[in-house]
């Protein structure tokens, strides 16, 4: 999941996009999101501190009503600015209003 970007996404004839401004708000509608696609992978996006965009996709069984409240875990050692090693355990905490569907993944994202 991240921010809303200022252009579009192109439009497939396979998969529905939410209209702009129609984004899901809840966890409930980005699973209805999910599953109205036949999405297989979530991408979540967010950027560390120097600006640099960073990203880490898991597969859709992983994400749950409890990802929204609990978060994802991932490692943080490789973003700069952030935990070294020793201290890297990090939680991304998805956003249901800036899911999309990304149009440029090969895979249904």
């Amino acid at each position: 999941m991240s921010p809303r970007v200022t252009r579009a996404p192109r439009q497939s004839a396979t998969r529905r996009t939410p209209p702009k401004g129609n984004a899901p708000t809840t966890s409930a509608r980005a699973q209805e999101l999910i599953k109205s696609n036949d999405l297989l992978m979530v991408d979540l996006k967010f950027v560390d501190l120097p600006g640099t965009w960073q990203h880490f996709s898991v597969p859709i069984g992983e994400l749950n009503e409890e990802s929204f409240s609990e978060g994802l875990g991932f490692d943080g050692s490789s973003i700069r600015g952030w935990k070294s090693i020793e201290a890297s355990d990090m939680l991304a905490m998805p956003d249901p209003a800036s899911a999309f569907i990304d149009p440029f993944m090969a895979e249904p994202t």
